[in-house]
């Protein structure tokens, strides 16, 4: 499975963030923050801790903070993804943090059109911004929607589930910087071999793809979230040279840089069916 236009998301200190692309695929991942994924087009299939589902035109996932999820969708859609800190809603702080969907998906049928609504004035943040009051207002419909179709359990982790998430959450934060295998094993007080094992069984690709991926994806975030130059943006994401940067994006997105700034930053809600 190829990393392709997909976000990164954690080392962003924005509490709210929304995101429109036209296909998304990434290794299971891990951060503190709510993420939900709405499909406007097309499908995808995601998985959220043990539970997996092809998500439909008009279907949504809810992912809890520190819940291990990955997404492939094998043919272009149009998804549409807001990740928020739990502050924003602290209504609900203390279940979305202690509790965990028995199911974490929600059908067509199930979404009330009060939640399509927040959905819409929400996606429309990258045209123009929301002040705090009316962010805090829509996500709070929207969650409140959400939960009447969702049948929440107390939150368990297994000792193979709390290993990964460590591991996971403990590179999140530091993939931008010069990072190897060695040092996730001292800095987590566990055996190189057996953090090596975890890969290649629970992600399914060596360390090495796994932190590269995470860094391409973070550099194709900042294009389209910033204006940092190309330049800029390749060593804010960790890459060691320009031309290891281009190489980069070029196999995994299929064109330079630029060129997908462009394209991306005219794209929006309005241009999914």
């Amino acid at each position: 499975m190829q990393p392709i236009k997909s976000i990164k998301y954690e080392k962003r200190e924005d509490m709210f963030s929304s995101f429109i692309r036209d296909k998304l695929v990434f290794y299971p991942h891990i951060h503190s923050q709510i993420e939900l994924i709405y499909v406007c087009a097309g499908k995808i299939s995601v998985k959220v801790g043990n539970c997996r589902r092809v998500l439909k035109k008009n279907e949504l996932a809810v992912i809890f903070p520190n819940t291990v999820h990955s997404y492939q969708s094998d043919s272009k859609c149009c998804v549409f993804l807001l990740i928020f800190n739990v502050e924003i809603v602290a209504e609900y702080a203390k279940l979305l943090t202690t509790m965990r969907p028995k199911n974490p998906f929600i059908g067509m049928d199930c979404l009330h059109e009060d939640a399509l609504l927040a959905l819409h004035n929400l996606g429309l943040k990258q045209k123009c911004s929301l002040n705090k009051s009316l962010l805090t207002g829509y996500l709070l419909i929207l969650l409140g929607r959400i939960w009447e179709g969702l049948e929440l359990e107390k939150a368990t982790h297994g000792k193979d589930t709390s290993l990964l998430q460590r591991v996971l959450s403990f590179i999140d934060t530091h993939f931008y910087e010069n990072l190897d295998l060695d040092e996730v094993a001292r800095s987590l007080q566990i055996s190189k071999y057996h953090l090596s094992r975890c890969f290649s069984q629970k992600i399914g690709v060596n360390f090495n793809v796994y932190v590269n991926a995470l860094r391409d994806q973070y550099a194709e975030n900042l294009l389209m979230t910033s204006n940092l130059s190309i330049t800029d943006i390749c060593y804010e994401a960790g890459f060691e040279s320009l031309s290891t940067y281009y190489r980069a994006f070029l196999k995994t997105y299929g064109e330079s840089p630029g060129k997908y700034r462009m394209r991306m930053q005219s794209y929006t809600m309005e241009a999914c069916p």
